[in-house]
């Protein structure tokens, strides 16, 4: 019986340990798409070539700049802090890398809603489906960002962990819609532009809400807490 309980001991935290790694390369690798176009788009910056041709969304534009660079940092320390923030462990890492994923994150946002607010998009690039998501979408990122801040000092971590969560949903929507794009060009023949790329871009931000919501009601209840391995 001693040896049993012995061996379960060491294969518990084998199992932490490999879930951790499932869950922070699948988010990695998921991030792919986006983290190699902003790459490309910055390299280019830095020669003087304008690759993208979008009015004032041009690469040298420094809200864009700013935007790749906080996504890059959000989306990429994020998927460490969910990771941790499930109960995979990484805990005494998660404060400390916490604080500068938030600040990549509320980079993200603000530049998200300077670049829609403040740059002159074509309707061809943004119609107005796709403006007003944009808006709401930067805003309520930043809404929820400091609402964890306000729940993590009342010490409650639960309603802390939701709102990241909830807001890393809605940054990582940058890469299901690279993804939908890759897999729509290879099956469907319809060009992705206008209303049928709008619809499509929203649809990314509500599907990875919706996971997010499933997420939480799965593995982040009261009754739970915030480590699912010992539900």
């Amino acid at each position: 019986m001693l040896q049993r309980e012995t061996q379960s001991t060491e294969l518990a935290p084998r199992k932490t340990r490999a879930m951790r790694r499932r869950i922070v390369w699948g988010l990695l690798t998921f991030t792919l798409i986006p983290f190699v176009g902003g790459v490309y788009v910055v390299g280019a910056w830095l020669f003087g070539v304008d690759v993208l041709h979008l009015d004032a969304r041009a690469a040298g534009t420094a809200p864009l700049l700013l935007h790749i660079f906080g996504s890059f940092v959000f989306c990429g320390l994020g998927a460490f802090q969910i990771a941790s923030g499930l109960g995979y462990g990484g805990r005494p890492w998660h404060r400390k890398l916490g604080w500068i994923a938030w600040t990549g994150g509320a980079l993200s946002a603000t530049s998200g809603l300077w670049i829609t607010l403040g740059l002159p998009i074509s309707p061809e690039t943004q119609g107005g489906v796709l403006y007003v998501t944009r808006a709401v979408v930067s805003l309520a990122m930043l809404f929820l960002m400091f609402q964890a801040i306000w729940s993590g000092q009342s010490r409650d971590y639960l309603a802390h962990g939701r709102a990241m969560l909830r807001t890393y949903a809605l940054a990582q929507a940058a890469s299901t819609q690279a993804w939908i794009s890759l897999v729509w060009g290879i099956v469907l023949p319809i060009p992705l532009e206008g209303t049928v790329r709008d619809v499509m871009m929203l649809s990314a931000w509500l599907l990875n809400a919706a996971i997010a919501e499933w997420v939480i009601a799965k593995w982040m209840r009261p009754s739970h807490g915030l480590r699912p391995l010992q539900s």
